[in-house]
């Protein structure tokens, strides 16, 4: 019997991206959060990392990597609709090495509880009120995964007090606006 894989598939993020088994799709979101390490930045602030590609067997897939705080890293396949309050930019990279950040997650993971939660971030003066020095908050963590594929998200104003998600996303209407202001169709 001949099994023919799809080429590409639309983003469950954004439908004028497409992801293939070569391309695949992250993007950083912002939403909700849990009492208790979240949600004391703002609302909505709980970084997490959308994985979207084409697997060997062809199938579409939608991953979810996050630091959940004292629970340690999740990595986590998404078989419902996407949901967030914000997003970055999608960073399309080499399903190779998206693969990478993905393994690294994965490994995270493992060490459960292990694994350090610092609220306000690694880079943060107010470590050493948590006693965690050098742990790292959702965003944080994010952040350093994100150096994985070649995306390197600068540092913001007061980041040595506490770094926020949404000092790195928009709400997804913004990047509709962006494209539709385009005298000309854009790739994003």
């Amino acid at each position: 019997m001949l099994r023919v894989r799809p080429l590409k598939g639309l983003s469950k993020i954004d439908p004028r991206v497409y992801v293939s088994s070569f391309q695949w799709a992250v993007t950083l979101v912002a939403y909700g959060g849990s009492a208790g390490y979240c949600t004391c930045l703002s609302k909505g602030n709980h970084a997490q990392l959308i994985v979207e590609g084409i697997d060997k067997e062809g199938q579409q897939f939608v991953k979810m990597i996050h630091h959940k705080g004292p629970q340690g890293i999740k990595v986590k396949d998404l078989k419902a609709e996407v949901l967030y309050g914000e997003r970055s930019i999608i960073w399309k990279r080499p399903s190779w090495k998206v693969q990478k950040l993905i393994e690294q997650a994965k490994k995270d993971a493992a060490q459960g509880r292990a694994f350090g939660f610092n609220l306000f971030g690694e880079n943060s003066v107010l470590c050493s009120i948590q006693g965690v020095p050098g742990a790292h908050n959702c965003f944080s963590y994010s952040r350093e995964r994100l150096k994985l594929i070649n995306v390197n998200l600068k540092n913001v104003a007061f980041e040595w007090i506490a770094v926020k998600t949404k000092s790195f996303t928009k709400k997804a209407k913004a990047y509709k606006q962006l494209t539709a202001s385009c005298s000309r169709p854009t790739k994003v």
